[in-house]
C-alpha cells in the first residue's frame, strides 16, 4: 500500500514537470531579442513598437505576457523604472503618464523599454514620436506592415530581413550622428531618390532623409533588428 501511494506521488510529481512551461534562458551580453510589448496609446496599439503623433502628454500602457517584477521607461532624457508595476489587480501591465520635457521633444528622443520577471522573462518594446522638426511623410514597408507616417517611421524585423521607405518628392539620405549603421549593410548605393531599400542590421540604428529641394523637410527612420526569439518550453 506505502509503494502505491509513492508511486502516485511520483506520477503526480512528473506531470507537473511535463505540463510546465520554462523559459528559454536570456543572453543579453551577445544577442538583440525581439521587441514583444504590447504598447497601448489612446489612439494606437501595436506590439513591439510604435509611432505616435507629437501631443503634450501622453498615456502609455505597457504588457507582457507574463507578469512584470521590474521595467524601465528610458528616453534620451529621462529612467522610470518600477519594481513590482501593475495596473489594478494585474501584474502584467504597466501604465505611464508621460510628459515629454524640452529636451525630448527636441529632434530624436524615442523612448525604450525593458521589462523583466524572476523566471527570466525580457520583454522589449520601442516607442518612436513625430514632432515639428521631422514633417516629411513617407511610406515604410516594414515585413508585415506597411504603414504611412508624417516624420516618423519605425522598423523592426529580424537582422538582415529587407525593408523599403518610399517618399513622394526626392530626397537626400545621410547617417545621423548617433550612428552610421544602415548604409553599412546597404544594398543600393545610391543616397539620393524617392525610394530605399535595405538591409536591417542587428540592434537599434535610425538614418535621416531630406528633402532634395526646399523647403528641405526631414524624415527620420528608426530600425531594430533582432537576432532570437523568447521562447517557452
Amino acid at each position: 500500500m506505502q509503494e502505491l501511494k509513492e508511486f502516485i506521488i511520483i506520477l503526480i510529481l512528473l506531470s507537473f514537470v511535463s505540463c510546465s512551461s520554462q523559459q528559454t534562458k536570456v543572453d543579453l551580453k551577445t544577442k538583440n531579442y525581439k521587441l514583444d510589448s504590447l504598447i497601448t496609446n489612446k489612439e494606437l496599439s501595436a506590439y513591439g513598437y510604435i509611432t505616435l503623433r507629437e501631443k503634450p502628454l501622453y498615456e502609455i500602457t505597457i504588457e507582457t505576457e507574463q507578469k512584470i517584477d521590474w521595467i524601465s521607461f528610458r528616453s534620451c532624457s529621462r529612467e522610470v523604472i518600477a519594481v513590482d508595476p501593475r495596473t489594478g489587480i494585474n501584474r502584467k501591465k504597466f501604465s505611464i503618464s508621460y510628459y515629454p520635457n524640452e529636451v525630448e521633444r527636441g529632434e530624436a528622443c524615442p523612448v525604450k523599454v525593458q521589462a523583466l520577471n524572476v523566471d527570466g522573462m525580457y520583454s522589449v518594446g520601442f516607442i518612436a514620436f513625430e514632432s515639428k522638426h521631422f514633417t516629411l511623410p513617407a511610406e515604410n514597408i516594414c515585413g508585415s506592415r506597411t504603414e504611412s507616417s508624417n516624420g516618423a517611421s519605425t522598423c523592426s524585423e529580424r537582422s538582415s530581413s529587407i525593408a523599403k521607405i518610399k517618399f513622394p518628392v526626392e530626397v537626400i539620405a545621410s547617417d545621423s550622428a548617433s550612428s552610421g549603421c544602415l548604409f553599412k549593410n546597404k544594398i543600393k548605393e545610391e543616397r539620393t531618390g524617392r525610394e530605399f531599400t535595405y538591409v536591417i542590421p542587428s540592434g537599434y540604428c535610425n538614418l535621416v532623409f531630406m528633402e532634395k529641394n526646399e523647403p528641405n523637410r526631414i524624415h527620420i527612420l528608426y530600425t531594430y533588428g533582432y537576432d532570437d526569439i523568447q521562447t517557452r518550453l
